[in-house]
């Protein structure tokens, strides 16, 4: 009787145990990992498709990744994105239109530039603002014939002094600054000349400030709501899930995260930043391949750290733009006056510098104290020593922030269209996106959305169609040759039981 006994526990324990293994692990479709732009896009995708059935982990307690906006000074402000860049033709635009986004279309000609002694030196400027345009027109005749493969890829930096230019006082460098390192978040040595233009050519050149009180994630929030009923939130969303291990099998993907959650797509799809992927936070099993490593590892992620500072008075100038040239290795440098008409209303005196590139490792690792004591020194440079301490500071901290580890992705030297496709490939039934792998805006928020309805289709024609991407890695004598990717054709019969399953 009590060895029957012990053999019923048994089995009840084994019942249990299974049927908490069971809870334990979600089943679905497509398993989404990241609920910025991009995964929120292909969960929309997806959801207007007729796939019902996936489910978006998100490591924050919000949506929105690095559209982000929190209170200072009295006002709403945004601490990632911040423009529409491109108002023609742009999904984007067209999104803050369809949402009434407010803001103001910068005016990057309302500029004054202020010397370490304080002196106004706008007028000297204007003889290096011609000679750096004379420059960039080379640099975009060299740029077409890089894309017509007439001429290899080259940094910023090559091109413009090729061109003519090489900044060699703080009034030129400054010049520089604004028109490259504030764009692109990193260096012109490290910039690709290819890469630079396809926003402007594609749409425009203006850009809209986003001003509105809701914040630039208003957008995200509204895609959201158009397939996330408050009912089906909590079963299609799962915040604070930090995914710890990603494995993956011939026939789905387990995604774990860090409070002990699994969860198993047949389809799993990773819109992290590059910064992630470069960081090994995330364990694959089994490992990426090389040819993936490989072009992770070539993208490089960009510094950029906007700092706010609440003044009891305005004492800068009216223009939009203020420009410090303190020396040829510019120090917060490149300042906006909030206050603006169509920024925020009068009396609001907030100021907001950019840290760019080099700058921002400092600055994230030492206190927000120190920060201030160095932004100060330069106003007190500009505006001399009677000007007030502000009332609060607030430094944004991207780099040294795991879920991203930086602020947007910069497109380096010699990486092509090859590339890219590699970057955004699936590894079995692993798909990326995000605004990296975007061939074209990658860096913008432009890119991520994009690329997150490219991926969603892409897993659509896979479990629609049974027409699947695959990559496969030529190889000869040990070396890398030209990638070669596959489409495969499943049975009509596989693709309706995966429909149906």
């Amino acid at each position: 009787m009590k060895r029957i006994l012990i053999m019923m526990m048994v089995a009840m324990t084994t019942v249990s145990s299974k049927q908490l293994s069971k809870r334990a692990t979600e089943e679905r479709k497509v398993v989404i990992v990241g609920a910025g732009i991009a995964g929120i896009a292909a969960a929309k995708t997806l959801h207007e498709n007729g796939v019902e059935d996936f489910v978006i982990l998100e490591g924050s307690d919000r949506i929105g990744g690095r559209m982000r906006q929190v209170e200072f000074g009295g006002v709403k402000v945004e601490l990632g994105a911040n423009w529409v860049q491109g108002l023609r033709n742009n999904p984007i635009w067209e999104l803050a239109q369809k949402y009434n986004i407010s803001g103001k279309i910068s005016d990057y000609d309302d500029v004054i530039i202020r010397n370490k002694t304080g002196n106004d030196v706008t007028d000297q400027a204007e003889e290096a603002w011609e000679r750096l345009e004379t420059a960039q027109e080379y640099l975009e005749t060299w740029r077409e014939q890089i894309r017509e493969d007439k001429l290899p890829d080259v940094s910023l930096r090559v091109a413009l002094k090729l061109g003519g230019w090489q900044p060699k006082t703080p009034l030129e460098k400054v010049v520089e600054y604004f028109d490259y390192e504030f764009e692109y978040a990193d260096a012109t040595e490290v910039t690709s000349l290819n890469n630079t233009g396809m926003n402007n050519e594609d749409f425009d050149e203006e850009e809209y400030f986003v001003t509105d009180q809701r914040g630039f994630g208003h957008i995200v929030d509204s895609l959201a709501d158009e397939f996330l009923s408050p009912n089906e939130a909590r079963r299609r969303l799962q915040l604070n899930k930090v995914v710890k291990t990603v494995n993956r099998t011939d026939t789905g993907v387990t995604f774990t995260t860090t409070d002990g959650s699994t969860y198993r797509g047949e389809y799993g799809l990773m819109t992290v930043s590059i910064g992630v992927l470069e960081s090994d936070v995330i364990d694959f099993t089994p490992d990426l391949p090389a040819w993936k490593v490989e072009e992770i590892y070539q993208f490089r992620m960009g510094l950029y750290c906007k700092i706010f500072l609440k003044f009891p008075y305005k004492f800068w100038n009216d223009n939009e733009y203020i420009l410090y040239a303190g020396s040829v290795w510019p120090r917060y440098a490149i300042w906006q006056n909030l206050e603006v008409p169509g920024i925020f209303p009068n009396g609001t005196n907030i100021l907001l510098v950019t840290a760019i590139a080099s700058e921002v490792p400092r600055i994230e690792l030492q206190s927000d104290e120190t920060t201030q004591q160095e932004v100060m020194a330069v106003l007190r440079n500009m505006y001399g020593n009677n000007i007030p301490e502000p009332e609060s500071i607030l430094v944004p901290r991207w780099l040294t922030n795991p879920l991203f580890f930086g602020a947007y992705s910069n497109w380096p030297v010699h990486v092509n269209t090859r590339d890219f496709e590699k970057l955004s490939a699936p590894v079995g039934r692993l798909y990326f996106g995000g605004e990296a792998t975007h061939p074209r805006y990658n860096g913008y928020v432009q890119g991520g959305y994009l690329s997150g309805i490219d991926q969603a289709n892409a897993i659509l024609n896979c479990l629609q169609k049974g027409i699947c991407k695959s990559y496969q890695s030529a190889v000869n004598q040990g070396t890398s040759a030209a990638p070669v990717f596959v489409v495969l054709l499943l049975p009509m019969t596989a693709a309706m039981f995966l429909v149906r399953g």
